[in-house]
């Protein structure tokens, strides 16, 4: 069999930098409800979130 040697390197595919783009897009619009005396509970959750996507991602 011949070998294919390729003169970049190829990642593999992730969902992690998608998902924590999302979240970050969902913590942003959450700060901003909590800036204007909204509750907290979903700037708690998609910190949480941002977590769990970061320590999955890292891992």
């Amino acid at each position: 069999m011949k070998k294919l040697f390729q003169p970049f390197h190829l990642v593999t595919l992730s969902p992690w930098p998608l998902l924590l783009s999302m979240n970050l897009l969902i913590l942003m619009f959450s700060v901003v409800n909590w800036f204007n005396n909204f509750n907290y509970y979903m700037l708690l959750f998609s910190v949480v979130l941002m977590v769990l996507c970061l320590y999955q991602w890292w891992r």
